[in-house]
């Protein structure tokens, strides 16, 4: 006897994995573009210091 397992997804389920999957990707997006800040800070000289 087999068992089958019939599953239903309904619209605002797919809604709430859509905005999982683009806050996601965001949230990847900025942690890179802090880091980046940070090395590109850290190897960049402020003008600031020389005045």
């Amino acid at each position: 006897m087999l068992n089958y397992l019939f599953c239903y997804v309904d619209p605002g389920t797919t809604g709430f994995l859509v905005q999982i999957i683009i806050g996601t990707i965001v949230g990847i997006g900025f942690f890179f573009k802090t880091i980046w800040w940070r090395v590109k800070s850290f190897f960049t000289k402020s003008s600031k210091k020389e005045k």
